[in-house]
């Protein structure tokens, strides 16, 4: 990883590899799933049930701050 590309957390939530790309104080979800690439493409912006578990795993373990 140079010292140009953002960080990233993954997790694997249900089989699903869920990323946070990080990037100025934004962050990104991404989820292969047909349920986020639905919404991603009707609303603009993607979620589902991975991501949801994926914050709240963050939140837990310290790693996503409030």
């Amino acid at each position: 990883m140079s010292s140009q590309d953002p960080p990233v957390q993954a997790f694997d939530i249900e089989g699903q590899d869920v990323k946070c790309h990080i990037s100025d104080g934004q962050r990104l979800w991404q989820c292969p799933c047909a349920h986020f690439q639905r919404t991603l493409t009707q609303y603009g912006e993607g979620f589902c049930p991975h991501t949801a578990v994926a914050i709240m795993r963050a939140l837990e373990d310290g790693s996503l701050a409030r």
